[in-house]
């Protein structure tokens, strides 16, 4: 039998007592609930709390979303459900697509759909019809992560955004004299589907007042991906519509002034990476790397640097060849510096969900969603291990990858520096989250597949070539954002440990 060590630590904040335990073992937490959860995202609070949003596909209940927020060595959550809203037309349809926690609160992002008006037509015969106009808007919420934990009644804050019909990804920082900071990566409204950013921060008026305004490239042909926050400066990865072979990173320093106004130095410098330029002749890639169309490029924060995630496969005599399936992997010590690349073999039909790193290891752990084979049955996500700066250039070496039986894998989240935190659902559509140790997959709560066809290849970086755009952006807009009254309870829960 194994001997497992607990080590807890007490102790006392504004809000009451909290505890904290360092994990010897890997956790999987199992969730009955009453509905069809068909998402979840994980984040961890402080290494204390895991939390995770799931959201509910049908309309059974009279809530969109859950949020489970459960201290790491407890089994029960609280729970706080946001519920349905409607306008005067019907249901207002909420869906978060991105969840990040700064200091003590919990902000989200998403898409909104709705009824905006009907318009009523007159026929020939003079007859009315009416048609509802249905459109989509990106919004922000947040809410107090300790009211959730302690109190029986929660306020989520809650805003759609003036001309922004998708809200996909947000980084949250600090911004000088203004406090909290927030850009979200959207679409702007009006069926252009050109991205752009939402710059916003709170007013020293109201402490639920938010000002905020968008910036877009005058080039449509660039379409943004996703954005984080990385020691003071934005980056921002982006890949051009018809080109499968570039990348490209951007960044400013953080202000209230965004890319538009932001840092003259910086402010409108592309930095362009030709992808197929890697070539890994372990890794099959003899004529270079190519992005899979449609695909975007996923960031994470790496403890002062950012690993960038691209979908990808090798060229074949037909041009890129689609079906076959690597991820490569950019450790980037700036935007204008690449630091190491490493191309992970991955199966068919890939897609990288999610990408999270863990300083304590220096490992990259990345969701990735396969496709082994043609039939259906056999797609599902697993979650890959990289270790950064241990193999020399051109060489390759295999690993355990981890999944879930009867499931699947949605989000990852940093637990700690040295383990992951991760949320997903069985195929009955029963949501779980747990810990999950990296220097350990043999010791899991979840099915390990053994090394053999995983390959990680290590190739020579590139460098780049810098192209300026400019950028335009809209007037500012100042909102005092609606506020709705959340029930929380506590829930139950099985447990599975190792």
């Amino acid at each position: 039998m194994k001997k497992i060590v607990y080590i807890l630590i007490l102790f006392q904040s504004l809000t009451g007592a909290v505890w904290a335990q360092s994990y010897t073992t890997t956790t999987r937490h199992n969730y009955t609930l009453s509905d069809i959860v068909d998402s979840t995202i994980v984040r961890t609070y402080n290494d204390t709390v895991i939390l995770t949003c799931c959201h509910f596909r049908g309309s059974v209940q009279s809530y969109s979303h859950q949020f489970l927020l459960r201290y790491s060595r407890t089994q029960s959550p609280r729970v706080l459900k946001l519920p349905r809203l409607n306008n005067s037309y019907g249901e207002e349809c909420y869906r978060i697509t991105d969840m990040r926690i700064w200091n003590d609160t919990c902000y989200f992002c998403g898409k909104c759909e709705y009824i905006e008006r009907i318009d009523h037509v007159y026929d020939l015969d003079n007859h009315i019809h009416y048609y509802p106009v249905v459109t989509t808007r990106g919004f922000m919420g947040y809410f107090s992560i300790p009211s959730a934990l302690t109190t029986d009644t929660t306020s989520i804050y809650l805003k759609k955004l003036s001309g922004v019909a998708d809200a996909r990804r947000m980084t949250v920082y600090i911004q000088g004299g203004w406090g909290t900071g927030i850009t979200i990566l959207g679409e702007l409204h009006g069926g252009t589907q050109q991205t752009c950013l939402v710059e916003m921060h709170k007013t020293v008026v109201h402490p639920h007042e938010w000002t905020y305004f968008k910036e877009y490239l005058t080039n449509t042909d660039d379409t943004l991906t996703d954005v984080i926050e990385v020691d003071g400066e934005l980056v921002v990865s982006s890949v051009l519509a018809e080109d499968k072979d570039i990348v490209g990173f951007r960044h400013v320093k953080v202000s209230d002034g965004g890319f538009y106004n932001g840092d003259p130095a910086t402010k409108n410098n592309l930095y362009k990476y030709n992808i197929r330029d890697f070539v890994c002749n372990d890794c099959h890639l003899y004529a270079g790397f190519c992005r899979h169309e449609g695909h975007p490029v996923l960031m994470c924060p790496a403890a002062g640097d950012f690993v960038a995630a691209i979908n990808g496969s090798y060229y074949g005599v037909d041009g890129c060849f689609e079906p076959a399936g690597y991820t490569l992997l950019l450790r980037m010590i700036s935007p204008n510096n690449m630091g190491d690349v490493l191309a992970v073999e991955c199966g068919n039909h890939i897609k990288v969900k999610e990408l999270t790193h863990l300083p304590s290891s220096n490992v990259t752990e990345v969701l990735i969603k396969h496709c082994w084979h043609e039939w259906l049955d056999s797609a599902y996500t697993m979650l890959h291990s990289a270790l950064w700066g241990t193999m020399p250039v051109g060489q390759s070496y295999t690993y355990t990858v981890l999944r879930q039986s009867d499931g699947d894998f949605h989000s990852i989240d940093n637990y700690r520096g040295h383990s992951v935190s991760l949320s997903g659902r069985y195929w009955s559509s029963t949501p779980f989250e747990g810990v999950q140790r990296y220097y350990d997959h043999f010791n899991s709560c979840y099915t390990v597949h053994w090394p053999g066809y995983i390959h990680t290849c290590r190739m020579p970086t590139i460098g780049y070539e810098l192209e300026l755009e400019e950028w335009k952006h809209s007037d500012n807009t100042t909102d005092t954002w609606g506020r709705v009254q959340c029930t929380t309870s506590p829930s139950a829960t099985t447990h599975c440990s190792h």
